[in-house]
């Protein structure tokens, strides 16, 4: 069993004003509040009025606001109240731990911030978030130091330069406040919250956690573990330069990252890697961070292999290891020129095992199907830079049979000029165009026509009388004309790809080996010789 997070490290001693704290509510937690207040109170030998004062100067914050809270006026309770009142009771460590494991919703504690799930261990959902994260996400974190009077962010501004920290500065008309504004790294981040506990000026911070991919299907996907886990959704989804992205902007999720995950704003180009929590999880937990990692960095080639390059070093030995723990048979190498680790499996889907590193339905779990034959997936297929005869014969190759019509949108060309190419590869001998092609597969449309060979053709529509009876009954349940069937029953009729397919299903028949069995299609299929 994954050894619980310790939900309490989300509050952090710069949490200062009373609009950073973070919040907690779950069932049991108002009462556990209650007669820790009472303890208190008993044990200080205080009033209410005086521990609300109390905690209200530690806090720098006004009395009443706390007096409400102890009232019981609070849906949420905030994280450093409950941890300094744990502190003046005479068992802080079992106080803690008995509102720590009642906790089940988080909250900033600003009107505009909405509950999130407290998320209490490791779970697969959680462990593919990270692994998407560590492939292409990326977390920032900014401090602005703000105040109407600009004379006061001058040892903000000396402070910054004394450690070579880089800030911009500017004014906010709206707020009438001039500003200091800093990005936070791994290097810089410590500084900056000591600076924050020793200024006296306004001070935000502001978390933002982002991901982006070339398929929208992957960000989605990404996107749904988010909300299923935390219930939070993203604040903004849109393209940008040519790849799909994510924003979250979300304090307690920037935290998870960082207290459980040692997860530092700033680039990690060369500092991902599998969290501690993860690396001591089970394989299927480990399984769950790799589909994360490899759906976005990671690729399926046309030659039916999973490819993963990574510059981290640490990330290319985790995913090695579970890969070398699921019996996965790869090759690696090392690029010292491009400081770069990749894996390459050197087998196919053997047992299927590559479906478990991809999401259900996004384009690499797709193209994984459509490779191993399963026609039903439809992935997006990425088009060479240029035509020529190489480029096409390359193509063929790798769809092994493919007709003139995906050619053309492949290429982005059009009949003419396709056709002009590939009679220069028949001429050559180096492919086969003709419209009795020796099997079908994805790369030939649905909406195209076949007859089959006598034997299979027989086999399917005596199949169609002793399940359905009558034609009619089965066509109109595929929703055609029952002339139409009848014509496809008598041979004057070729019958489209896409009906064939349904029919076999309806008939509990194996419709890639009646692909197989295909004598005659409406239009020029390519094959190499």
């Amino acid at each position: 069993m994954s050894k619980r997070f310790n939900l309490l490290l989300l509050h952090y001693p710069t949490d200062i004003h009373p609009r950073t704290w973070i919040c907690v509510r779950g069932k049991g937690i108002k009462l556990a509040v209650e007669k820790l207040e009472k303890e208190v109170l008993q044990m200080q030998n205080w009033s209410r009025e005086k521990l609300s004062r109390n905690i209200a100067e530690k806090f720098h914050c006004a009395h009443g606001v706390i007096k409400r809270i102890l009232q019981g006026n609070a849906d949420f309770y905030p994280l450093p109240i409950i941890l300094e009142m744990a502190r003046l009771s005479a068992q802080e460590k079992k106080v803690l731990r008995n509102i720590r494991d009642k906790i089940t919703y988080l909250k900033v504690n600003s009107a505009s911030a909405k509950p999130i799930k407290a998320v209490r261990s490791m779970d697969h959902n959680l462990a593919k978030i990270l692994g998407a994260f560590m492939a292409d996400g990326s977390l920032s974190m900014q401090f602005v130091f703000s105040s109407s009077h600009p004379q006061r962010l001058i040892a903000v501004r000396n402070k910054l330069d004394q450690n070579d920290v880089g800030y911009s500065v500017g004014y906010l008309p709206s707020r009438k406040e001039y500003y200091v504004s800093a990005q936070a790294d791994s290097n810089t981040l410590h500084f900056l919250e000591r600076i924050e506990r020793s200024i006296d000026v306004r001070i935000q911070t502001h978390y933002g956690i982002e991901l982006t991919e070339e398929y929208k299907d992957s960000v989605d996907a990404f996107n749904k573990w988010i909300k299923e886990e935390f219930g939070i959704i993203p604040t903004g989804v849109g393209r940008k330069r040519g790849a799909w992205r994510t924003i979250f902007s979300n304090k307690i999720l920037a935290r998870y990252l960082i207290c459980y995950f040692d997860v530092f704003p700033g680039p990690k180009t060369y500092t991902a890697h599998e969290p501690h929590e993860i690396r001591t999880s089970s394989l299927l937990i480990r399984k769950s961070f790799a589909r994360g990692v490899l759906m976005f960095d990671g690729c399926v080639t046309k030659s039916h292999k999973i490819v993963f390059s990574v510059k981290s070093r640490n990330l290319w030995n985790a995913i090695k290891e579970i890969w070398e723990m699921d019996k996965l048979s790869f090759g690696e190498s090392i690029n010292a020129r491009r400081d770069e680790f990749t894996l390459f499996t050197t087998e196919k889907n053997k047992k299927n095992k590559f479906f478990a590193y991809f999401e259900p339905n996004t384009q690499k779990h797709k193209l994984l199907h459509w490779l191993g034959g399963d026609l039903s997936y439809k992935p997006m297929i990425k088009s060479l830079e240029g035509l020529s005869v190489e480029n096409l014969l390359k193509v063929i190759k790798e769809s092994g049979v493919c007709d003139t019509q995906f050619l053309g949108r492949y290429f982005k060309r059009t009949y003419t000029t396709i056709q002009q190419y590939l009679n220069i590869l028949e001429k050559q001998k180096k492919v086969r165009i003709s419209r009795s092609p020796k099997y079908i597969n994805g790369s030939v449309s649905e909406k195209a026509e076949v007859f089959l060979n006598d034997e299979q053709h027989d086999i399917i529509f005596k199949n169609v009388r002793r399940t359905f009876g009558r034609d009619k009954n089965l066509a109109k349940i595929l929703n055609i004309h029952k002339a139409t069937f009848s014509a496809w029953r008598k041979k004057k009729n070729r019958m489209p790809l896409h009906t064939l397919q349904k029919t076999c299903q309806l008939l509990n028949l194996d419709y890639k080996n009646i692909l197989i069995n295909v004598r005659e299609i409406d239009r020029n299929i390519v094959e190499i010789v």
